[in-house]
């Protein structure tokens, strides 16, 4: 058996998140689009308030306001071309970022 790679969207929209044992038995996790974009996001706010403080830089970003400015279509609004997290147990050139502003400016 191939495992899934995370990330991989099924045809009805649901994303891989991973495995998880229950009782000795490896079962498959997914989930509904929403709430992936919403997992991924929580992370990337996560890293970038992480690097902000290492950094001293002030960070008011939130959830909210990224989901606000994400794409409902999923693609780049420079490019045009699809978005694909990256990270975790994949990588992609493709994948979401933020970028830092000097506050100073």
């Amino acid at each position: 058996m191939t495992p899934i790679k995370y990330g991989a969207i099924r045809p009805d929209g649901y994303a891989f998140w991973g495995y998880t044992k229950k009782n000795g038995k490896s079962y498959e996790c997914w989930l509904k689009p929403e709430t992936y974009l919403r997992s991924r996001m929580s992370g990337t706010i996560c890293n970038a308030r992480k690097r902000a403080s290492q950094k001293g830089l002030p960070f008011d970003l939130d959830i909210e306001y990224l989901l606000s400015i994400y794409p409902a279509d999923g693609l780049c609004p420079a490019l045009g071309i699809p978005m694909e997290w990256g990270g975790r147990l994949s990588q992609s050139d493709n994948s979401p970022a933020l970028d830092r502003i000097v506050p100073d400016r």
